[in-house]
């Protein structure tokens, strides 16, 4: 065997050591609708009756209160975690209030925050992050749902 195959045959294992990582984390992303049905499935073993909403999103209920799990289309590893809050109906309720008592909640709780719409009578409490394979779902999702009602008690306590 001549120096240059050796070096060839070396540099060719090297790239492969390199890239085989790249191929095999490529066959483990999902597109959007294997991620949608495997959060589906994970919300209805929590009871929470999903639903698809016309954009993509998931609907769903826990007790009283509604929440909406959205994909990103472009990325279905992105996770964003939401309920809304309408303070329409209670005009007594000052901006300040609602930009002090989110700020109370996005400095006392972790990982959930607030923010809300322009004319501040709705109020968004989110969560967003990566996971890495959708079923990481089943496990934080009693972490995720506690860390948005902390957020919104958090918020309420100063309304």
């Amino acid at each position: 065997m001549t120096k240059r195959t050796k070096i060839i045959l070396i540099s060719f294992a090297a790239l492969l050591v390199i890239v085989s990582p790249l191929f095999a984390q490529q066959r483990g992303l999902r597109n959007r609708d294997q991620t949608q049905k495997i959060y589906m499935d994970i919300l209805q073993a929590e009871r929470c009756n999903p639903q698809v909403n016309r954009d993509g999103d998931i609907e769903f209920r826990v007790g009283r209160d509604e929440y909406v799990l959205s994909i990103d289309r472009r990325d279905p590893q992105f996770f964003e975690f939401y309920s809304i809050i309408s303070y329409r109906d209670n005009r007594r309720i000052s901006d300040d209030k609602i930009i002090n008592a989110a700020n109370h909640a996005n400095t006392t709780v972790d990982v959930a925050k607030v923010y809300f719409n322009l004319d501040r009578r709705l109020v968004y409490f989110n969560i967003q992050t990566y996971l890495g394979e959708p079923s990481d779902l089943k496990e934080l999702f009693p972490r995720f749902m506690t860390a948005i009602r902390d957020s919104q008690r958090a918020f309420n306590s100063k309304i």
